[in-house]
């Protein structure tokens, strides 16, 4: 896959999030991916699955009452299977506010996003809102 169809990959993949697409998203995470979520937060640690990370992605909505945005800032194209993005989250929960600058690392195979490393710039501040 060209670079350019890795970094469209990845904007498409954003754009299911914002929007709560699961259908798309289930096209673009692959059955057995895998994501690393940092911190030490409901949500921290490794998840397993297409099922599992889309789980994780319907608690995020639900913990922040769907105001959780990945608003993507920059995609680039590493190699022929990564990608790296960065975007700021935001999102309001129980009187407070998320305004954090995150890096995702990706790994496609077969057009299909298979490894997620998911990395707040302030690790704490992300554990203060979801804790």
């Amino acid at each position: 896959m060209a670079d350019k169809d890795n970094e469209q990959l990845i904007r498409d993949g954003f754009a299911a999030f914002n929007t709560a697409d699961a259908d798309a998203l289930s096209k673009l995470i692959a059955d057995d991916a895998v994501q690393h979520m940092a911190g030490s937060n409901p949500f921290a640690g490794d998840h397993k699955g297409r099922d599992n990370i889309l789980a994780m992605y319907g608690q995020i909505g639900e913990l922040s009452g769907g105001t959780f945005q990945a608003n993507l800032k920059d995609v680039k194209a590493q190699d022929d299977d990564k990608v790296t993005a960065t975007y700021n989250g935001t999102a309001q929960r129980a009187g407070k506010t998320l305004d954090s600058q995150n890096t995702i690392k990706f790994q496609l195979r077969d057009n299909q996003i298979v490894d997620i490393d998911d990395k707040p710039s302030d690790v704490g501040a992300w554990d203060d809102f979801w804790n």
